[in-house]
């Protein structure tokens, strides 16, 4: 969910910085090679139209193990982790 997230936030062209956070590496390789194929996927079907290539629309996108800001300036944190209220908290309590 959270790669899909990220994916439509790079294809809007808006945003600066995106970065899309996981505790596993391999989750992240996984969900940057999903992105790139479905935004070619998109684009072939001519279900969306993007201003760049889709590997440089993906390439819009930081992966980080770590849950940290790059700025504090317009920040938008979209939390998209299981229903497990300890594991929520944990991950805002290391926001704040």
């Amino acid at each position: 969910m959270g790669s899909g997230i990220a994916q439509s936030c790079a294809t809007t062209g808006k945003f600066n910085s995106i970065v899309l956070q996981d505790v596993n590496q391999k989750v992240l390789d996984n969900a940057q090679a999903k992105i790139t194929q479905s935004l070619t996927k998109l684009q072939q079907l001519k279900k969306v139209q993007l201003d760049k290539s889709p590997e440089e629309v993906a390439s819009r996108i930081t992966l980080s193990t770590e849950v940290k800001p790059v700025s504090d300036q317009n920040l938008l944190i979209i939390e998209a982790v299981p229903e497990i209220i300890e594991l929520k908290q944990k991950i805002f309590k290391s926001l704040s």
